[in-house]
């Protein structure tokens, strides 16, 4: 039992990284530590912001563990924005705790070997007409979105529209292994340091800006893993994904055949 749990925490935290990882992780958890010492806040804060800034990298990295520390940073997350009254930011963290459970699914279906002999899932890429499409529904649904919220008294309705709606895409895209989540998150990281740090809260604002770099990180480790066959962990095809390129319809169909499925093809 020792020896097994050696072995994962050497794949997961050990295997396949280089300095500059390391480096990377330490000096985004110094700058958080450093923003709580000036701006000290709630222990719920800066233990959330660690948690979410080390699991950022992770998932940078192609990890499966990242999911451990993602729920506890969203639930942490849940807690603070309803402090905060960031409602339309509480549901879409309810959003990605749903999801997470999904993704968790797919990605330990996704992984494959490294050359090291760990697991990191393997990532796809969108063709370019699915980038297209997905930027028109984006546009369209931030302009439905912002004008009921406008309707309805919203602050700032296309501005809390457009974050939600990329949320959306973002989340779906991360949690089926898409490299082009990381644009639509730097987007959102963007938008989020304005917020929080016009809230009064810098722990959290910090945070985001941490997690911007952490995005350009990702998108370059995740360009690589697209460039790469499949190993044999990986060979066989998502039911949610016939091809390693699916098409849009594909993207969003089948989710609870996903979900129930057996796993006779493997």
């Amino acid at each position: 039992m020792k020896e097994k749990f050696v072995n994962w925490f050497k794949a997961e935290y050990v295997n396949d990284y280089k300095l500059f990882d390391y480096l990377f992780l330490l000096a985004l958890v110094v700058m958080q530590v450093v923003c709580f010492v000036i701006y000290p806040d709630s222990p719920i804060s800066i233990i959330a912001t660690i948690a979410g800034t080390i699991c950022t990298v992770l998932c940078a990295k192609g990890k499966i563990s990242f999911y451990v520390l993602a729920y506890i940073q969203t639930i942490l997350f849940c807690i603070i924005d309803w402090q905060m009254h960031f409602y339309i930011d509480l549901a879409e963290q309810a959003f990605y705790l749903l999801t997470m459970v999904y993704g968790i699914y797919t990605w330990k279906r996704n992984l494959q070997k490294t050359d090291e002999g760990s697991l990191e899932v393997h990532a796809k890429k969108l063709t370019w007409w699915q980038n297209i499409i997905m930027a028109v529904i984006v546009i369209a649904g931030t302009i439905l979105v912002g004008y009921i919220g406008q309707r309805i008294g919203s602050h700032q309705p296309y501005t809390d529209a457009f974050s939600n709606v990329c949320a959306i895409f973002a989340q779906i895209l991360l949690v089926a292994c898409y490299r082009e989540q990381w644009i639509l998150w730097i987007i959102l990281d963007i938008a989020d340091i304005k917020m929080y740090f016009a809230g009064g809260n810098p722990v959290v604002g910090v945070m985001y800006i941490g997690w911007t770099l952490n995005c350009i990180y990702g998108w370059y480790n995740w360009t690589k893993s697209t460039k790469k066959a499949p190993s044999s962990q990986d060979d066989y095809k998502l039911p949610l994904f016939e091809r390693d390129r699916c098409t849009f319809r594909e993207f969003f169909e089948n989710w609870e055949k996903l979900l129930t499925e057996d796993n006779e093809d493997q």
